[in-house]
């Protein structure tokens, strides 16, 4: 920021000049942290350092609200009753994902994985299969993800180039897909409504967003009495 034409005469340097200024569209960090220190350092026309605050002490800002994700719905391989199916998530994370962040999916009972369960990443941001357990009554499922990333093409500002680079995290509000393979369905037609609960959290375990969400997941298709 320059100041241009100079303050107003009159201050001292036992009084000096107040002055304030705003600055839009600054990214808040994505957990609950409390940043580093506000520092500023004013210089003179010739850029020589005037005045420098601070470097043991400033000012910083607390996350204290946890984030939703922008959206999340779901598909699902059958509508029948009795059988495995496979369900997929689509969510879009209001965060930014780093590889070894974990997501929580609280499924509502009865509708809970079997030792066949499998979590896939299906889309280009993260591809294939990825860790994951789950909770003694097999409706909590936790997955460790993945970014497989994909091709980004990147302007080089010196040379005016494009270049091709790998992304190393899902960048906010990018689709991110996820199946989970072999679940199993509810023995009735009767609609399984329930709260399915979204957790992201850090490979520290600290929480980056979450979300409570009615999903129906009711069948419509009945089964067939084998002969």
């Amino acid at each position: 920021m320059t100041i241009k034409g100079g303050l107003d005469a009159g201050a001292t340097e036992e009084d000096p000049p107040t002055f304030g200024f705003e600055l839009q569209s600054l990214t808040n960090p994505r957990g609950l942290i409390t940043s580093g220190m506000f520092n500023i350092t004013i210089y003179t026309q010739d850029d020589d350092a005037l005045f420098y605050f601070n470097d043991e002490w400033g000012p910083n800002v607390t996350m204290r609200d946890l984030a939703e994700p922008q959206s999340i719905s779901y598909s699902r391989s059958s509508s029948q009753n009795g059988v495995t199916m496979n369900l997929t998530f689509d969510i879009r994370p209001t965060n930014y994902v780093e590889p070894g962040d974990f997501l929580m999916i609280d499924l509502p009972r009865p509708i809970h994985v079997t030792e066949g369960t499998k979590c896939i990443g299906v889309n280009e941001w993260t591809r294939g299969e990825m860790e994951c357990s789950w909770t003694g009554d097999l409706a909590v499922v936790d997955i460790k993800l993945s970014v497989t990333g994909r091709y980004r093409r990147l302007e080089d500002e010196d040379s005016g180039r494009h270049l091709q680079g790998f992304a190393r995290a899902i960048p906010a509000g990018q689709l991110m897909r996820v199946m989970l393979t072999n679940v199993s369905s509810p023995a009735s037609t009767r609609p399984s409504y329930g709260v399915v609960s979204y957790s992201l959290r850090t490979s520290l375990d600290e929480p980056l967003e979450e979300l409570d969400t009615e999903l129906d997941f009711a069948n419509t298709e009945t089964g067939e009495i084998l002969p």
